[in-house]
């Protein structure tokens, strides 16, 4: 997951914005930054206030009710308002003081990777602007806007939401489902829809009192609240309406919901109007995740988004492509209620990571059937029989992995374990998985047990870790031989890898020679992905002969496989070298 920051000191009338930009490999210190200025625009300020002021016109629940010809010019106005709007909006962000730091992010991202925006600032005016209409966020398929706070809220020590990125399926996720003041809103819609969605177990509150709301976030554990009734935003604090005579804001929940996130608490989903104050006070609670409404929302649109967003919701997709997609499908209303698609944002504590979600592993019905039947029958015994499982177990990983489906791919190959514990290649792959969501510890701990059954590629892991984390030469030496010396000589990828990173280990302890050596040898072989040629740049680089080390980047920026992790972190290495050249230090 690459995380795309921006941060924006200044107003939008008068100041203007001093913008920060900053990306990073998740987990990751920042590989890239540069400062530009978006100027002060008056006009687009007072345009964005019209155009709100329009959109409410429409007609919410509590609003006095338009005519029918009144309401299709109000739905022509407010359509027209937003177009006019995207356009100002994106003529600003053309501005030629912003124009080094756009034209840079357009050269280091790749368009195809999961990318994260995060804009940090607490800026109404910001966060009322069409972000997702940036044409940059709109080029990146698996890429979404996301706001949070520009101060760091460190989580509450021992908070069990912050022990994993992901939410997980193993368990059914425990939801608290508030379903408050409804007057001329449905709110049964949402409530069937939650009813209806395996994995999850719902506890409703109907037009709950206060002291039940808080009794239930201090006594129960949840993954997820979910609000559906009225709410609003007022000087910035958002309030709930509860029932007809009882309402609250999240300040006054302040301590419960720090109990609740402490617990475990994931995500919150606020499907009700005008919550942008809602999130800014949760995000002070830090909350890894909460969804809201930017505005007064139509029933029709606040049901058909959380319909969306909950069939997307179980298709192990990662968090910002489920959100991209529910919000996206709002689009096909926006012919009656305008701006639909505007309406869904995300506001994320900055240390949050990937937010995977995921489904247990099921096997087809024959598959199922043809193990049962292999078992039940006795055509294999016992010493023979359980590793063939496990045999099968790990391929139906595989499969899975090469589709992409890393979830099920996991699955699959822990029950592989769980009838053969000792298989060395199964224990390498759920590494991998666990280095690609970035539980470093785990993936190490994986590799070691692979590597003491003799894997040569865990230790080629074990020596990519110690130099990527730790920058521990010694410790990545060490590895690298060890799996040099376990190789079959006929193994040319493997030894390839693994003659890369013991050269890198060389340079790191000072031995140049002997890794411009190792690396003619591993470039001998047939298997030539960029990772050599990026080792030979930091060997020339290291040398101070820049001329001759640009080349050898330039090679490595081109090779790179996008669709391996190790080679996009070599290709962000040559990157960053070939931005700031003879400036950059080595590894």
């Amino acid at each position: 997951m690459i995380v795309v920051e921006l941060t924006p000191i200044g107003d939008l009338e008068t100041t203007g914005f001093s913008v920060t930009v900053t990306v990073r490999v998740e987990g990751k210190l920042p590989y890239f930054e540069e400062v530009g200025t978006l100027p002060a625009n008056p006009a687009l300020s007072q345009q964005l206030q019209e155009h709100w002021s329009q959109y409410r016109n429409l007609g919410a629940p509590y609003h006095r009710p338009l005519t029918p010809a009144g309401f299709r010019r109000a739905i022509a106005a407010c359509g027209e308002s937003a177009r006019s709007l995207v356009v100002s909006f994106q003529s600003w962000l053309q501005a030629d003081a912003f124009r080094v730091p756009d034209r840079r992010l357009r050269e280091v991202l790749n368009f195809q990777d999961d990318i994260r925006f995060l804009l940090r600032s607490d800026s109404l005016s910001l966060k009322k602007l069409p972000w997702h209409y940036w044409d940059l966020v709109e080029h990146c398929p698996r890429g979404e806007i996301f706001f949070c706070s520009p101060t760091m809220i460190e989580p509450q020590s021992g908070n069990l939401a912050w022990r994993s990125p992901q939410l997980t399926w193993h368990s059914p996720l425990r939801v608290l489902a508030i379903l408050g003041h409804d007057r001329d809103i449905d709110v049964q819609s949402d409530r069937e829809l939650l009813t209806n969605l395996p994995g999850m177990s719902v506890e409703f509150l109907v037009q709950p009192k206060r002291d039940r709301v808080t009794d239930e976030l201090w006594e129960r554990k949840w993954d997820i609240l979910f609000f559906a009734g009225h709410s609003e935003t007022k000087d910035e604090i958002g309030k709930l309406y509860l029932n007809q005579k009882e309402s609250l804001t999240v300040e006054e929940l302040r301590n419960g919901l720090k109990t609740a996130i402490a617990r475990g608490l994931k995500l919150a989903i606020f499907n009700s109007c005008d919550g942008l104050g809602l999130a800014k006070t949760l995000s002070d609670l830090a909350i890894p995740t909460t969804i809201v409404m930017r505005e007064l929302i139509p029933d029709a649109v606040a049901q058909a988004f959380l319909k969306y967003f909950l069939s997307a919701f179980s298709l192990d997709k990662p968090f910002h492509v489920i959100l991209r997609t529910a919000r996206e499908r709002l689009e096909a209303l926006e012919g009656q209620y305008p701006c639909a698609s505007w309406m869904p944002v995300v506001v994320q504590h900055p240390r949050t990571g990937s937010f995977v979600l995921r489904k247990p592993f099921k096997l087809p019905p024959w598959r199922r059937s043809a193990i049962a039947a292999l078992l039940l029958s006795g055509l294999v015994g016992w010493y023979w029989g359980f590793p063939e499982i496990a045999r099968q177990f790990h391929r139906w990983g595989w499969d899975r992995y090469q589709a992409g489906e890393l979830d099920a791919a996991g699955d699959a190959w822990e029950w592989a374990l769980r009838f053969n514990g000792k298989n060395r290649a199964t224990i390498l792959m759920l590494g991998y998985l666990r280095e690609k969501v970035g539980d470093f510890t785990a993936a190490e701990k994986l590799y070691r047990d692979a590597a003491r059954r003799g894997q040569p590629v865990a230790y080629r892991k074990l020596a990519e870790l110690a130099i990527w984390q730790k920058q521990d030469y010694d410790g990545a030496a060490f590895f690298a031989q060890q799996g040099l010396d376990l190789l079959q000589k006929e193994d040319d990828p493997a030894r390839y890898n693994l003659l890369v990173y013991l050269a890198r280990a060389r340079l790191g302890q000072g031995q140049s020679n002997e890794a411009i050596a190792l690396l003619e040898e591993a470039l001998s072989l047939k298997e030539q992905p960029a990772k050599a040629y990026c080792v030979l740049g930091e060997v020339w680089s290291d040398r101070g002969e820049n001329i001759l080390a640009r080349t050898y980047w330039e090679q490595c920026d081109r090779r790179a496989l996008l669709d391996e992790f190790d080679e996009i972190r070599w290709r962000t290495r040559a990157r960053e070298w070939l931005e700031c050249e003879d400036r950059c230090d080595p590894l």
